[in-house]
């Protein structure tokens, strides 16, 4: 059990600490920095700290007055990657990071994850590439730390605040759409409670959150802020608890589904049968939204296994007998006689331990507001997810989980941070606009916004992302990079 209850608390802290791996406040107390640059990136810049941008490699370069140097670069190529190959560009980016440098071959930590590891005198350090491949392209990234080894010692918790700040801004064009998000000013909102974790929340708006801890193991942070007139975002639900699957010794204990099971001191555990992350997001807003509308009805629900594919990757090569699945929901209800729509992503893990299967929610992200603030709850809860940072000091007493996934969250960090960025409702159609698409689909071409002058444009449908230069050069893909920075992402119209 107290295995189960660990895991569990592992996945609350890969939640967590993933989504701080977005990017960071900018102007924080302790000295820190964060650059945003326009070239396309946002980093953490410890005090004292160099930074350097190559815009033809897409490479930032920092250094410490002691010698150390991290990089942090991203790397393309219009090919396939496979397992060999992604080492070896991987290999070869690290040797450019730093030539001092003498680095071994690559392990390879699963089929998109290769780690490299420097000799430790007079430098040495440690890199790791991580990948994805489309059969037309592939976008690599590759994190490297080089100094002596007393500087990596002494560094090491700076270096590991750098690498989960780091984070790649794609350029967005305005919308032509009345219902484009306000300009919203962002302030900081410190949870209360243990002084967990902090994020960037509209000012203007009501906010509320904690740490809501039932026993010692059993901790579930939340957030909630709210915009007068009709917009809601939420960050876990303190009413959902740990859940056990039903099985036979449950059942000669005369426990079934719906029942409480008694794990522990302090420790209750809900029985109930295992539910994915897309089911259990059509169920949370079925029952949590529905509850206060009317005429509740799905819209779309899908499968978001992109947002955990590499962590099932790490698991699996670990060998540890844990699942996730993520899915999100969007939906549409009568709210005070408004018209309301909704969205809900939850990833759930499942874990088999000592012939009992445990399950849990450690992500639930979700906002509720009519059409007409709806771009404001979106951006409201895209800047909450990039801006989450759990508190230095709580994590240091609460440091073994931290430790124990810390290179899980750094490696899987990019997979998550698109998630409210790709919802339903951002790329939803009306029904006169959906004949169009079918028409054009059949001319083989598409409606879009050109960045540059915000007109609407037709180009190719046959890539799911496009972008644009400023001499007008159109490329597709079927991975969404941007090539270099030169280029702005052509914003299709439903």
């Amino acid at each position: 059990m107290r295995k189960f209850l660990t895991g569990y608390l592992i996945a609350v802290f890969f939640v967590v600490m993933l989504l701080a791996g977005c990017i960071s406040a900018a102007g924080a107390a302790d000295g820190w920095a964060t650059h945003r640059d326009v070239r396309g990136f946002a980093v953490d810049v410890p005090p004292g700290w160099s930074l350097a941008y190559d815009a033809a490699l897409h490479k930032a370069t920092l250094g410490g007055a002691d010698g150390t140097r991290i990089v942090i670069r991203v790397a393309t190529t219009k090919a396939a990657l496979g397992q060999n190959d992604g080492a070896a560009v991987g290999a070869s980016l690290a040797k450019d990071a730093d030539p001092a440098v003498s680095w071994s071959g690559a392990h390879l930590v699963s089929p998109v994850i290769a780690t490299y590891v420097g000799s430790a005198a007079p430098r040495g350090g440690k890199a790791f590439f991580t990948w994805a491949s489309s059969p037309a392209l592939s976008i690599g990234y590759l994190y490297t730390e080089t100094g002596t080894p007393d500087a990596l010692a002494n560094d090491h918790a700076t270096i590991a605040r750098v690498f989960s700040s780091y984070r790649i801004l794609r350029a967005q064009a305005p919308s032509a759409s009345s219902n484009a998000a306000p300009t919203l000013r962002y302030t900081t909102f410190n949870e209360p409670q243990e002084h967990m974790f902090s994020v960037e929340l509209p000012a203007s708006w009501s906010r509320e959150g904690g740490t809501y801890r039932q026993s010692a193991l059993d901790i579930r942070p939340a957030f909630r802020a709210a915009q007068s007139g009709g917009a809601v975002i939420q960050s876990g639900d303190p009413q959902i608890p740990y859940f056990a699957m039903p099985n036979n010794m449950l059942a000669m204990a005369g426990l079934r589904a719906g029942n409480w099971y008694q794990a522990g001191p302090g420790v209750r555990l809900m029985i109930r049968n295992y539910t994915s992350g897309t089911e259990f997001a059509e169920q949370y807003a079925s029952t949590h939204f529905a509850a206060m509308c009317t005429g509740f009805h799905i819209a779309n629900a899908r499968p978001r296994q992109d947002a955990v594919a590499q962590l099932n990757a790490m698991y699996a090569q670990l060998g540890v007998p844990t699942t996730v699945t993520a899915g999100e929901a969007a939906f549409t209800c009568q709210h005070a006689g408004q018209t309301m729509q909704g969205y809900v992503f939850s990833a759930t893990q499942r874990e088999a331990t000592q012939g009992m299967g445990m399950w849990s929610v450690p992500l639930l992200l979700s906002y509720f507001s009519t059409p007409a603030l709806s771009a404001s709850a979106h951006a409201a809860l895209d800047r909450a997810v990039a801006t989450y940072r759990i508190d230095d000091a709580w994590a240091a007493r609460n440091a073994q989980t931290a430790r124990n996934i810390s290179d899980i969250t750094t490696r899987t960090g990019h997979d998550i941070s698109k998630i409210i960025t790709d919802t339903y409702w951002s790329q939803a159609e009306s029904e006169n606009q959906a004949f169009e698409k079918i028409d054009d689909s059949v001319r083989g071409v598409q409606n879009a916004i050109d960045p540059r002058t915000n007109d609407r444009i037709k180009i190719d449908d046959r890539y799911e992302y496009n972008f644009i230069n400023p001499t007008g050069k159109i490329l597709g893909s079927d991975v969404d990079a941007l090539p270099n920075p030169q280029f702005q992402r052509i914003i299709l119209q439903p």
